[in-house]
C-alpha cells in the first residue's frame, strides 16, 4: 500500500529490537523505520480505513524462547495522512 507521493509500507515487518520497517514491495528496499521501544512480537499489519493507510503493531513480549524481557505490551497505530 502507498500514498500518491510512493511513499507507505507495501511490506511491513518488525524485530526484537523494537524497530517497525516499511520495505517497497518493488524493490525490496526500505522506505522507513521507527523504533516502538519494545521487542515486535506479536506481529505487523497493514490496512486502510476511510482512504488512510494505517500499519498496526503488536509491541511487547515476554518469552521463554527468543531473549527478551519488556514489561508493557501495546498497540502501536501509524498513519499516513
Amino acid at each position: 500500500m502507498h500514498d500518491a507521493g510512493g511513499m507507505g509500507c507495501g511490506k511491513c515487518t518488525g524485530d526484537l529490537n523494537g524497530d517497525v520497517i516499511g520495505v517497497d514491495a518493488e524493490t525490496g528496499s526500505v522506505v522507513w523505520r521507527d523504533s516502538t521501544d519494545a521487542p515486535i512480537g506479536g506481529g505487523v499489519i497493514v490496512y486502510e480505513t476511510a482512504g488512510r493507510q494505517r500499519i498496526a503493531v503488536a509491541a511487547g513480549m515476554n518469552s521463554r524462547v527468543w531473549p527478551v524481557k519488556t514489561t508493557t505490551a501495546r498497540i502501536v497505530v501509524y498513519g499516513l495522512p
